[in-house]
């Protein structure tokens, strides 16, 4: 978690790995949740306090699960279904709504954007459970909306200029 300010001067970009978190942050005993929303904003303020230009940070997104007791991992791939949770046969993971929430927190956060760890683990697209392709169309509708709230903007001044 150390960062030293001066490699920000050198690097375009660093990689907030807010994941493998096996019970450190906070101190706990299993079940160890290693990479919760709540433990990415964690880093992330940590980062922020300690002066980081978060405009420089990727936050890290996780495409596998890790077993809570024992911490081995499995790739997403390798999960079975967990319907609309974060939790499957012992492992937990990141979800389409988790992953949602991350994306939105580094908007939000102004951060550099998100990086994945690691797109051989997600699922194919034909599957109906990628969770690339989910967050494709979850950062594809955004941006589809804030376009039609600019045209509305810009057609709202156009026309308010037309009456002059």
């Amino acid at each position: 978690m150390l960062l030293r300010h001066s490699i920000l001067d050198v690097v375009d970009f660093v990689s907030e790995m807010a994941y493998d978190n096996l019970c450190s942050i906070p101190r706990t005993t299993p079940p160890c949740k290693h990479s919760t929303f709540e433990f990415s904003e964690f880093v992330t303020r940590h980062l922020q306090q300690v002066g980081v230009d978060l405009s420089k940070v990727l936050m890290g997104l996780p495409f596998y699960g890790r077993d809570m007791y024992k911490g081995g991992a499995k790739a997403y791939y390798e999960l079975g279904d967990a319907g609309e949770g974060d939790e499957v046969d012992g492992y937990f993971f990141n979800n389409h709504q988790t992953l949602e929430a991350k994306v939105d927190l580094a908007r939000s956060r102004k951060m550099a954007g998100v990086m994945i760890w690691e797109l051989g683990q997600d699922r194919g697209r034909e599957s109906g459970r990628s969770l690339l392709a989910g967050l494709g169309d979850y950062v594809n509708s955004f941006e589809t909306r804030l376009e039609r709230r600019r045209n509305k903007r810009r057609k709202r001044g156009s026309a308010g200029r037309e009456e002059l």
